[in-house]
């Protein structure tokens, strides 16, 4: 069973029987996000969100899960917090799980512009407390930053943001869903595929989903070919010498949390011969 809404005429929101139980038998911390979705008001939401998740009183996080998207509806999350200083451009978050052969890793990648120098990010939340420093590399105006791979998966919630620079500081705050055992796509054979209910979806207001094909060579992973298109197009493998080599493809759904641009990607890797 589920309740329909529609917000200002242009949103269809979708919620199981679970999420609703609470609100309406008794005042709860969803309460108050509830109510911002019926009114439209993602700003709210979205605050609402941070607090259920500071909430000492809650003692279980589903229904914080199953809300958590309502917040890109509107304007792909455009619409809500962060923002960026004047003096940093652009902030990009990757968040990745990598599978290969008997393998499944998990990491953070940050990149963007900005006119100071990056002497170190911070990434903290849910089981996490990342500082990037020596991982950061920086060349006139652009930056990139990556954590290191880990086997523990990306656990959601609330997760703040630090980039620091000689002179300057500058935090914000994230809310994010996490990222465990995704199977958005699949090999079939040399060719990848989507996975039937795999949890993916295409939102009409954010951009279009993408996907970034490589292949590298074995042991250094010096990078031979590249391609990156929308989901939609076709492409072909170029001819390449004797082998082996690394064949790794990304599927990329693109969300933003204000000025901020969040990549979620499920990277696949395989041998070529």
């Amino acid at each position: 069973m589920c309740l329909r809404f529609k917000l200002s005429g242009l949103v269809c929101l979708f919620f199981t029987q679970a999420v609703f139980a609470n609100w309406f038998s008794q005042q709860t911390p969803f309460t108050k996000a509830h109510e911002s979705i019926l009114q439209g008001n993602m700003l709210l939401f979205w605050q609402s969100m941070h607090d259920i998740w500071n909430d000492k009183t809650v003692k279980a996080y589903t229904n914080w899960f199953d809300l958590l998207p309502v917040m890109y509806q509107q304007q792909c999350g455009r619409d809500l917090p962060p923002k960026l200083p004047t003096w940093l451009e652009s902030l990009d978050i990757r968040v990745i799980q990598r599978d290969e052969p008997l393998r499944r890793y998990y990491r953070w990648e940050i990149e963007g512009y900005t006119k100071q120098y990056i002497q170190q990010i911070e990434i903290k939340g849910t089981g996490i407390d990342l500082k990037l420093i020596n991982q950061v590399t920086q060349q006139k105006r652009s930056f990139y930053g990556e954590s290191e791979e880990q086997v523990k998966s990306i656990i959601g919630g609330v997760y703040q943001i630090t980039v620091i620079t000689a002179q300057k500081q500058w935090k914000g705050t994230i809310l994010l869903a996490p990222l465990h055992n995704i199977q958005w796509i699949a090999w079939r054979g040399n060719d990848w595929r989507m996975v039937e209910g795999g949890g993916t979806k295409a939102l009409s207001v954010c951009p279009q989903q993408e996907i970034k094909a490589m292949v590298m060579k074995p042991t250094s992973y010096e990078l031979v070919w590249h391609h990156r298109a929308k989901v939609q197009e076709n492409y072909s493998l170029p001819n390449l010498q004797s082998g082996p080599y690394w064949y790794s493809v990304s599927l990329i759904n693109h969300r933003f949390q204000g000025d901020i641009h969040l990549e979620f990607q499920h990277r696949i890797l395989k041998r070529l011969k």
